[in-house]
């Protein structure tokens, strides 16, 4: 025996257009950040180094995790 159930009505989901556009924007975001890094890596800035010497003087802790810390602690 066959049960027909009906089925719910599809919910629908983001439109195309802001599919691409957040794919876009995170795409830039995580370029950006790709180029902190290597630049950070390779020497070639030292604001990124200051920082974390900064907030780890201010949290007492390692300054490559002061960084993520102080990103977590804000509102």
């Amino acid at each position: 025996m066959l049960l027909l159930i009906p089925s719910p009505p599809p919910v629908g989901g983001a439109e195309l257009q802001q599919v691409i556009w957040l794919s876009i924007a995170a795409t830039v975001v995580t370029g950006v950040l790709l180029v902190i890094a290597w630049a950070h890596r390779t020497h070639r800035i030292d604001w990124f180094d200051k920082l974390g010497r900064r907030l780890g003087a201010q949290y007492g802790e390692p300054g490559w995790s002061t960084i993520p810390h102080d990103v977590r602690r804000q509102p």
